[in-house]
């Protein structure tokens, strides 16, 4: 099947190329507003890891591990167990509070839900001593000891275990294998209260060592603009057209994200992700051109991805609108063709201007995207540009195939790519990026509070493990929510027909 669109000339309506996914309404599965998780409340979250079997499976031996090195011969059993003191902790970072100060006075407040779910709601103040909170709740120094008994490194461990299952426990229903074909890619700051270490560039040597107080985290500096600088780390996602989590990666702020989405891409979204899908479908990935790197994209294509990433800013500010004027006017010549050229786009267009271009998507059979725009005119002739078989030659520019036999060409892959900057499926894609990103990047900052403000993180572990738990919750919701619709519908479906209707 082929998708045609003139060039210049806008369209009423999009066509899509079959092999290509068309977009969902892209509707997050965890969000509040979803009428199928109302009354869903943080508690009854927490609640549900809990009782989960990934639960039970991996961190529940663990706990109780715990429990038999806590235990001492001839002493009371401790008033609460490994498990309870992880609980709330679990419960605290599901609510996106920063401190356990803030998770205990919620516990112990006159609304009894969480106290309850959590089984926090019988008293154990054996001694009869004096409490200033509801007894029977954790205090701040007995849950601090945990911590320090379980151990951030082993915390991590079985955190980023659970945050698999639960995914690979998702990614088994059809909705989430369909979303995962629309994939999006995007960097998020974790800033901290802390200090990291600041670089000087010159001499690789630290020039604030008095100071740092978080020696793994990163640092970039204010000429980077507010969404970039800062002390902290940087978290590295894949979501799905519906912004479920489903690889990431948390690293010091300062890290090149070009060459984490190519580990990314190659070691977690392959392991993680691509064995859970089910048939030999295309995919589509899209990200902004902080990922515009030759080997992202071979990676991408090499799993059945096809990117899209342009070169050029789609941003409004007078300087991108400018940049993306210039490469649309520009005019570059094929090798092998007088009436046929490129933008600097690689967009294709013929020499009187009533082209159509004709995208050709599809997989091989070793599962690889194979990837060639057409361009046909019934002046100008007909062309097929097939990427990975082109590179950019200078002096004048020019487009050139590349020399099998010798292996210091590489290709430039975007040239055959008919998700170009100024099509309109391509647009598309981008547009729904946006849109996901807005409901992920908001629960992150507002309902699970994350990325929100400073965090008083001081290592990278302790990060890592708020966004392991963060995406746990995320897809608990997003089951809960899914099993609900299912019955929902089931529901709707043996009503009798007046009632349904």
């Amino acid at each position: 099947m082929r998708t045609a669109q003139p060039i210049g000339q806008a369209k009423s309506r999009l066509r899509w190329n079959g092999n290509l996914p068309k977009p969902g309404s892209g509707e997050v599965p965890y969000a509040k507003s979803r009428p199928e998780l109302k009354g869903f409340s943080e508690a009854q979250i927490a609640r549900q890891i809990l009782d989960s079997k990934a639960w039970k499976e991996i961190v529940k031996p663990v706990l109780d591990q715990l429990d038999k090195e806590r235990a001492r011969p001839g002493k009371e059993k401790p008033l609460y167990s490994s498990e309870e003191l992880e609980s709330v902790l679990l419960y605290q970072r599901v609510c996106g509070m920063g401190s356990y100060k803030r998770a205990r006075n919620a516990l112990a407040g006159d609304r009894g839900e969480a106290r309850q779910l959590l089984g926090f709601d019988k008293p154990r103040n054996r001694n009869r001593r004096v409490v200033k909170l509801r007894d029977g709740v954790p205090s701040e120094a007995t849950v601090s000891r945990h911590r320090a008994r379980f151990g951030e490194r082993r915390r991590l461990e079985v955190y980023l275990a659970l945050e698999q299952r639960l995914l690979a426990e998702h990614l088994a229903l059809p909705e989430l294998q369909e979303e995962a074909r629309i994939l999006n890619l995007d960097g998020t700051k974790i800033q901290t209260h802390y200090t990291a270490p600041i670089i000087d560039p010159k001499t690789g040597r630290t020039i604030n060592d008095a100071r740092v107080t978080a020696p793994d985290a990163g640092y970039v500096p204010q000429s980077a603009g507010p969404d970039k600088s800062g002390h902290g780390w940087n978290l590295v996602s894949i979501t799905s057209t519906t912004g479920v989590p489903l690889a990431w990666r948390v690293v010091p702020l300062h890290a090149s994200e070009r060459e984490l989405a190519i580990e990314l891409i190659r070691d977690d979204y392959a392991n993680r992700v691509k064995p859970h899908l089910k048939g030999d479908k295309l995919s589509v990935l899209s990200a902004d051109g902080a990922f515009a790197k030759q080997e992202v994209r071979a990676e991408l294509r090499r799993l059945g991805i096809v990117e899209n990433i342009h070169l050029v800013s789609h941003g409004d500010t007078a300087q991108s609108k400018a940049n993306a004027t210039k490469n649309t006017a520009k005019r570059i010549r094929i090798q092998g063709s007088k009436t046929w050229f490129t933008n600097g786009h690689r967009e294709l267009i013929c020499a009187c201007g009533a082209g159509t271009t004709i995208k050709r998507l599809g997989l091989d059979r070793n599962g690889k995207a194979v990837v060639r725009s057409e361009g046909t005119c019934k002046k100008c002739g007909s062309i097929t540009i097939t990427s990975g078989d082109w590179r950019k030659a200078q002096h004048p520019d020019s487009w050139v195939r590349i020399n099998p036999q010798n292996p210091n060409e590489k290709p430039d892959l975007l040239m055959g790519n008919p998700l170009t900057f100024n099509d309109r499926i391509a647009a598309e894609y981008g547009r729904r990026r946006f849109g996901h990103h807005e409901g992920f990047h908001g629960a992150l900052v507002s309902r699970f509070g994350l990325i929100k403000d400073k965090r008083w993180f001081r290592r990278l572990d302790e990060a890592k493990i708020a966004t392991a738990i963060t995406f746990c919750a995320m897809h608990v919701a997003a089951l809960e929510q899914r099993r609900r619709r299912a019955e929902a519908d089931a529901d709707q479906a043996q009503a009798p027909p007046a009632l349904a209707a």
